[in-house]
């Protein structure tokens, strides 16, 4: 009997611990989730005049934002008693003043979004203004996207089940990735997949068709610097027979038509000019080439006079006309062509002298077929003849130009033709010398109404195409060409995981760092939804596409030869073992190569020393293993380390962030410790010193993310502790693995900004914090804001946590042991009597 009933408190006790973990996953589910707005309404001063508005409140990410503007200075905002300063921050332009030479400014507040009562309060001489933060529309909008948010999460669980089990069962990467993705707590956005058959030139032979000449029509209006280029471009790099149309549009530069005049008497080749007497803009001009065009019944390409054209671009253009009837335009990659654009879609971006023919180069060794587009981009375009003939003029309704060959591909897509870009040509494009940047805008903003009320679907179809990218693969490949070129030192690329923490905090700081000074990054990262996902940096965005196959992923980085490659991380990886080959295979001679001890990976496959028990057993058994001897996550440690070090042999430099993690590797492998440099982290944000709440009972606060290695258990098993005497109060500003469940007794904030911990610490009364690692970190982020703050802070003896609280007067480390006896240990600290700071 008394077996049956132990089998049955067990069976209890795991149905309760099960579903404590479900209810604390939810809890998280709709903290990262919940995002509510309501819009604002005027503020007022006293005296009923109105000085500013609330755009709107907002609940989102565990907090509270009130944003709006003001035309009055003084902000404050009182909430429970405090009263927080608000900081002007962004010049409001479209908000006039009072008279015509002031502007308002925006303004926003963060507060937790728990808080109950808020007041704006501003002062400005004799304007005084007191608005109170109603919030009963939001607690109403709130409760209905909570109940929205549960049934998404109960769904979510029902569909997700076998990978729950998967995961439970063996800890599967895969099966976690899958979870990851499905409640939305991935720390990367999703990417689309590349086209392996296509990196690996897989897609069978291409067989080109040509025409027997083509007509090229170049409508001139000033920008004179980039026209002797642009002609030359035209006709050196042409492999087609060509008939050149030049129409000068009475430009202002007078420079202008002597020079075109010269050069046309020059050619020996068929140049037919038209000479405005006037200047009739781009679009009439253009109209009055496709007249003569027409005539020669061959392809027209239309190209713009600040479009630079390299070798042998003609076949590659009209290509696709000659092989299909039905494709009406062809328009070829570019820096600056909206949907085409290199290497960041419809973001332009400058080339340096000489950059398209190397960026060609690239294009055309590619092997991605063309791929049907909304439209054609009209600063080099391919016409088919047949469909030039059925719509012989852009519609003048379109003036000076923008807009006119959208709408002409429109009317083609009508008559059932294609317009496509062909991914294996790339032509620079200057753009925006002929009209001015600003002229540009107006003009696009005053014709693409036109295009809408015309074609009401075709902004969707823009838009659908760009989430799609039907040409990414193309563009990655031309992106990391880009990359190479575009950087002054060899480009780095960051071998980085997509779990987030401090390496993920390190990375996002280098790319900043390289961003700032118009240089590009390389991130090839592990553990997203495919194995491999290739992300390039750049000032106007990034470019990402993800895949499953190792060659593919190879090929691609092969196309960067100047580089320095640089390990951080690949937690969560499906096999890992095969990294430090993989990532020697991407070397050649010259290429850097650095590894950076953001943990312990090349040591250990747990990559934290923590085994099993859950728990750090001392660096011995890691030193010079014998075959066989300890396996780790299923892997042979002699196996595991012998794998590593063909990779630290070829390191230019090992990088490691505290003295602890560099002796600790030095311990392990005495042959590379000449190689190591000790950088400590630098904090991305530092926070200010904080006063010691007034109060006699203590509150610890545990800052960070916690998971096995981070502490979950010593948390739970010290929230247990507090059951039969709460001594103190313990709150947890971070999120916490669905693994664990916090016991009733310690409060969960959730998800934190830095920036809030001064408010934070009033919120809860915090006079301590905990770090309750159970593993030696490399460098601890939270160690190091906590140290800032200047209240106590208390670790286990281990690690670079315990290297930087053993430095300051207000840290305590305690001595290393079992889950059970930290957490023993942290519960007779911190019943002691508070000490003041």
């Amino acid at each position: 009997m008394a077996p049956i009933w132990r089998t049955c408190q067990r069976n209890i006790a795991d149905r309760s611990g099960m579903l404590r973990q479900v209810w604390s996953l939810y809890r998280r589910y709709l903290r990262q989730h919940l995002s509510v707005v309501h819009k604002g309404r005027r503020i007022l001063t006293d005296q009923g005049q109105r000085v500013g508005t609330i755009d709107r409140l907002q609940i989102r990410n565990n907090q509270l934002v009130v944003s709006g503007w003001i035309l009055i200075d003084g902000g404050r905002y009182a909430d429970n008693g405090a009263e927080y300063k608000i900081t002007k921050r962004l010049r409001r332009g479209d908000v006039p003043g009072q008279d015509a030479a002031s502007f308002g400014y925006g303004f926003e507040v963060f507060r937790p979004s728990s808080s109950l009562s808020g007041v704006l309060l501003f002062e400005d001489g004799d304007t005084t203004v007191h608005h109170n933060i109603y919030r009963r529309h939001l607690s109403v909008l709130k409760v209905l996207s909570v109940i929205r948010l549960s049934a998404r999460f109960l769904a979510t669980c029902v569909t997700m089940m076998p990978s729950a089990i998967a995961f439970l069962s063996n800890r599967s990467p895969a099966a976690r990735r899958r979870l990851v993705d499905a409640f939305g707590f991935s720390h990367v956005t999703r990417a689309l997949a590349l086209d392996d058959a296509e990196i690996l030139n897989d897609l069978g032979p291409n067989k080109p068709s040509y025409p027997k000449s083509v007509t090229v029509i170049v409508p001139v209006y000033n920008a004179f610097d980039l026209l002797p280029q642009c002609l030359e471009r035209i006709v050196k790099n042409a492999d087609l027979p060509l008939r050149l149309i030049i129409v000068e549009d009475c430009s202002t530069d007078a420079r202008v038509r002597p020079y075109l005049e010269g050069w046309i008497a020059a050619q020996d080749f068929d140049v037919i000019p038209i000479w405005n007497q006037e200047n009739l803009g781009f679009v009439k001009s253009v109209n009055a080439a496709f007249e003569r065009a027409i005539e020669y019944d061959v392809p027209a390409v239309l190209i713009n006079s600040d479009a630079m054209l390299p070798a042998n671009w003609t076949t590659r253009l009209v290509d696709p006309i000659a092989q299909d009837d039905l494709v009406a335009s062809v328009t070829p990659l570019s820096n600056n062509a909206e949907i085409t654009n290199v290497p960041v879609i419809v973001q332009a971006r400058d080339l340096e002298l000489g950059m398209v023919d190397q960026l060609d180069a690239t294009a055309k060794t590619g092997q991605g077929r063309w791929q049907s587009a909304p439209t054609g981009v009209g600063f080099c375009m391919a016409l088919n003849p047949i469909f030039l003939k059925i719509f012989p003029q852009f519609d003048t309704v379109f003036g000076a130009g923008y807009g006119e060959e959208v709408d002409w591909c429109q009317k083609a897509i009508q008559r059932g033709g294609r317009n496509v870009v062909q991914p294996r040509l790339f032509v620079e494009h200057v753009g925006g010398l002929s009209f001015g940047d600003t002229a540009k805008s107006q003009k696009i903003a005053l014709n693409g109404r036109i295009i809408t009320d015309r074609y009401p679907g075709y902004d969707a179809s823009v838009q659908e195409w760009i989430a799609t990218d039907p040409i990414l693969t193309a563009r990655l490949r031309m992106a990391l060409r880009w990359a190479e070129l575009a950087s002054v030192e060899p480009v780095p690329i960051y071998v980085a995981h997509s779990l987030g923490g401090g390496a993920d905090v390190y990375l996002s700081h280098k790319i900043k760092e390289r961003l700032s000074e118009d240089q590009p990054v390389i991130v090839l990262r592990v553990g997203s939804m495919m194995r491999w996902r290739i992300e390039v940096h750049c000032p106007q965005g990034t470019t990402i596409g993800e895949t499953d196959s190792t060659e593919a992923m190879q090929a691609l980085l092969d196309t960067v030869s100047r580089k320095t490659l640089i390990f951080s991380c690949v937690a969560g990886d499906t096999d890992a073992i095969e990294i430090p080959s993989i990532m020697l295979e991407l070397l050649n001679e010259t290429s850097g190569f650095e590894i950076l001890l953001h943990n312990f990976y090349v040591v250990t496959p747990t990559y934290s020393f923590v085994d099993n028990t859950q728990r750090y057993t001392g660096l011995a058994p890691y030193i010079d293993p014998a075959p066989g001897a300890r396996m780790e996550q299923g892997v042979d440690l002699h196996h595991w380390q012998s794998t590593w070090r063909p990779a630290l042999e070829r390191a230019t430099r090992v990088v490691a962030f505290s003295k602890n993690s560099a002796e600790i590797f030095s311990q392990v492998y005495p042959s590379y410790r000449d190689k190591v440099d000790v950088v400590p982290h630098q904090l991305p944000f530092t926070p200010a010193p904080i006063k010691q709440p007034e109060t006699a009972r203590r509150c610890v606060g545990i800052l960070g993310n916690l998971n096995v290695e981070k502490g979950a258990e010593v948390v739970v098993a010290l929230g247990r502790l507090l059951r039969k005497d709460q001594a103190f109060d313990v709150v947890v500003l971070g999120e916490i693995d669905p693994l664990f469940s916090l016991p009733e007794t310690i409060k969960h904030h959730g998800a934190y900004r830095q920036t809030d911990l001064t408010d934070l610490v009033e919120r809860y009364m915090i006079t301590d914090w905990l770090i309750p690692s159970v593993c030696p970190e490399t460098f601890s982020y939270t160690t190091h804001e906590a140290i800032a703050t200047t209240l106590p802070v208390t670790c286990f003896d281990l690690g670079a946590q315990a290297e930087a609280v053993g430095k300051v007067q207000q840290g305590h480390v305690l001595p290393y042991g079992s889950a059970t006896e930290l957490a023993q240990r942290a519960f007779v600290h911190f019943t002691k009597p508070l000490n003041p700071t």
